[in-house]
């Protein structure tokens, strides 16, 4: 791949500041205080090195496509990603790709082994997203007003009905990594029932779910500071806090990414006159499986 030099679609100083403004919000710290005017100017040169690494990752995208532009974006951060059953993706027809959520690399964990271009990744409407004019080609964007996710479920349901591909994070919210933390299996109970609104209306898309684990740094889930924090706030924090040091240090932790597909299947209903949700607990059940799958395999050593 030829080098590829950040570009000024992005303002660097602009997501500098956002960035910074969500590591004190995780920490549960204004973003007005002092603390943040002083202690803000620590994060100056990560985050600005952040800013080039995402740049490049738009760039990536707008000449070779999102799973490109993710592969990049790992290069980036010096990981290497296990992967388990990924043969088995369709490359065609209507697919959902349901994965959790453990924050950081997930996303791209997923998306750099996805192997077609028709992709659109369910996010959250956050200034850093919506800046990316290449990557928003492929964004659907679901904040949490209900207006909107009702728009973003029409956006998921027309390109399903285009034989397209939908990366979607059902929970909505950060997920235990289940290599580092419990209650991965608990979580996938938090599953979204916007899946039975799309499965309902395109019964005959294919489900593949997608577990991540590996993507935490325990030594940072365990640091002082983010102890300060509990649940996903505490995770939310150590996620931050591990991003801005591995920008620095693409190895400063020694984490090991791994996800798992599971093979794709066709859900069914059971009668002519099915419950509202049938659907979904068929999916948190597939995921479940999935995720034992997960806790099972282990990559094998080079």
């Amino acid at each position: 791949m030829q080098s590829i030099q950040p570009t000024e679609t992005l303002s660097i100083a602009d997501l500098r500041e956002y960035l910074i403004d969500e590591i004190f919000k995780a920490a549960g710290l204004s973003e007005s205080g002092w603390p943040r005017k002083i202690g803000g100017r620590l994060f100056t040169k990560p985050v600005e090195r952040f800013a080039a690494i995402v740049s490049r990752f738009d760039e990536v995208i707008g000449a070779e496509g999102f799973p490109a532009g993710a592969e990049d974006a790992l290069n980036s951060f010096s990981q290497h990603v296990d992967v388990h059953g990924a043969g088995s993706i369709p490359t065609e027809g209507p697919l959902i790709i349901a994965g959790n959520h453990p924050g950081l690399l997930d996303g791209l964990c997923v998306l750099a082994n996805l192997p077609r271009q028709d992709i659109r990744f369910v996010v959250s409407g956050v200034p850093v997203t919506e800046a990316l004019p290449n990557a928003g080609k492929y964004l659907i964007f679901a904040p949490g007003d209900k207006h909107e996710r009702m728009l973003a479920i029409r956006s998921m349901l027309r390109h399903l009905q285009q034989g397209g591909c939908v990366l979607i994070f059902p929970s909505g919210r950060l997920d235990p990594d289940p290599d580092a933390l419990p209650g991965a299996e608990q979580a996938l109970d938090l599953w979204s029932p916007s899946l039975e609104i799309l499965l309902r209306r395109v019964p005959d898309t294919r489900i593949v779910v997608a577990i991540t684990g590996g993507v935490l740094a325990p030594q940072v889930l365990n640091h002082p500071i983010t102890r300060l924090q509990k649940g996903w706030r505490r995770q939310k924090l150590a996620e931050f806090i591990q991003l801005i040091r591995m920008v620095s240090k693409p190895q400063a932790y020694d984490i090991h990414p791994r996800v798992t597909f599971s093979a794709p299947i066709v859900l069914s209903l059971s009668g002519t006159e099915p419950p509202k949700q049938e659907y979904l607990p068929q999916l948190i059940d597939y995921a479940k499986q999935t995720l034992q799958v997960h806790q099972a395999w282990q990559p094998m050593k080079p």
